[in-house]
């Protein structure tokens, strides 16, 4: 793996073990798994800033955000820079997710064990339940992924267009 020194542009960095796979990525961090372990690197420095046994885990610019295993239904946040626990979030659920991702505010987790499943929004504060087979925070989310989440929402305009028609329900 190479940073993006331009001084150093034959520079690179060893990953550690070997078979590993990249789980996510953020603008300066590298969250990699091999031999079941996770490790964050920063490719900016080429560094390992955090190493950790597997686990559900997901990346937001400087942050990591991961399960509280001994507290279910409870994710914490790492700074990626200090290494410090900056804060947790409540899932509002009674299990320890196996996996998480993140799009915008939206935090999404699932516990298949549990066939449970939700998305958090971090800016509302909000929880929606989810089908634990098919929802995550994409880029269309919730529209594409998550129907049943969608109609629970409060609907408000945010834009008039021309071509707009409402659906015929």
């Amino acid at each position: 793996m190479t940073g993006d020194d331009p001084e150093h542009p034959a520079d690179s960095f060893p990953l550690p073990g070997t078979d590993g796979r990249i789980l996510d990525t953020a603008p300066e961090f590298v969250l990699y798994e091999a031999g079941g372990h996770q490790y964050v690197v920063d490719t900016a420095r080429d560094l390992i800033v955090r190493e950790q046994p597997a686990q559900a885990a997901v990346l937001d610019q400087q942050r990591l955000y991961k399960p509280a295993l001994n507290k279910s239904g409870t994710v914490k946040v790492i700074n990626l820079r200090s290494g410090k626990l900056t804060g947790t979030t409540d899932l509002g659920s009674a299990c320890v997710p196996n996996e998480l991702q993140h799009s915008g505010t939206l935090l999404s987790w699932s516990c298949a064990s549990q066939d449970a499943a939700g998305v958090r929004d971090l800016a509302t504060g909000h929880t929606y339940p989810a089908p634990a087979s098919s929802c995550w925070a994409t880029a269309s989310w919730p529209t594409a992924t998550c129907p049943a989440i969608e109609a629970s929402r409060p609907c408000r305009r945010t834009a008039v267009r021309p071509t707009w028609a409402p659906s015929q329900a």
